[in-house]
């Protein structure tokens, strides 16, 4: 079954808003417009969106509930696996088509694979505008175990963009670029040492020794909190660097 949203006009009174008509004709399975525009915010902040207007739920659980639904495979889940299952007839429950194309981490999943058709300064764009669009925590006011493991499988997501478009950036001699994105990269993963190596190699092609020296000791010290060190390979650039 589909979730749907009822809204709770007691809550709510006065004319109902485009948002309250598109959800009640959700939760009635009546016919819905494809020119609707539905937005589900979730860096930053956590909302449902319909035509410009904010939906108004009644639990706020639903609306984690269908961020839950979109994190996974299918959009669907097993009903005990979710926290609140809502108008469930059977066992299974599934996100509505609607609310699915508007979910924003789910648009990020698609917006970052279609970079990877691109090439040089094109997909350099477009990842970075990818990541500009998608600024913020995900879910912030949310603290469900699957909240945090999608906030970390989201964030690696990010830290995975930014090292490419570090490393491309290096490629095309757009140095101070690739140090900029290599700073954010470490920031969300300090352990990325691939990232830290990037930042060494763009720093010495800014003829900047000291950039040198201060990346590979912000690696050092990352990796001091797990208690590791820079791999051989890191040392080795290190020292290619200085010479």
């Amino acid at each position: 079954m589909s979730i749907l949203f009822h809204r709770h006009s007691a809550a709510a009174p006065g004319p109902p808003s485009p948002a309250d008509a598109w959800l009640d004709s959700l939760a009635v399975g009546a016919p819905v417009s494809a020119a609707t525009a539905v937005t589900v915010t979730e860096f930053g902040r956590h909302a449902l969106i319909v035509d410009g207007v904010e939906a108004r739920l009644r639990i706020s659980k639903r609306l984690e509930l269908l961020s839950y639904l979109s994190s996974r495979p299918g959009h669907a889940a097993d009903r005990p696996r979710t926290l609140e299952a809502l108008f469930a007839r059977d066992n299974r429950l599934s996100l509505a088509a609607e609310l699915a194309r508007g979910c924003q981490s789910l648009l990020m999943d698609a917006d970052l694979a279609h970079t990877y058709r691109l090439a040089g300064r094109a997909r350099l764009a477009a990842i970075e505008a990818v990541l500009a669009r998608n600024e913020g925590d995900y879910l912030p006011d949310r603290t469900s175990q699957w909240v945090e493991e999608r906030r970390r499988a989201l964030s690696r997501q990010a830290a995975d963009a930014l090292s490419s478009a570090a490393d491309l950036a290096l490629q095309l001699h757009q140095y101070g670029d690739a140090v900029r994105l290599c700073e954010q990269a470490t920031a969300i993963d300090p352990f990325r040492e691939v990232a830290w190596r990037i930042w060494m190699r763009a720093a010495n092609a800014l003829g900047d020794d000291d950039g040198v020296l201060t990346a590979f000791q912000g690696c050092e010290t990352a990796l001091a909190q797990i208690d590791a060190t820079p791999s051989s390979s890191t040392r080795k650039l290190l020292k290619q660097l200085q010479r």
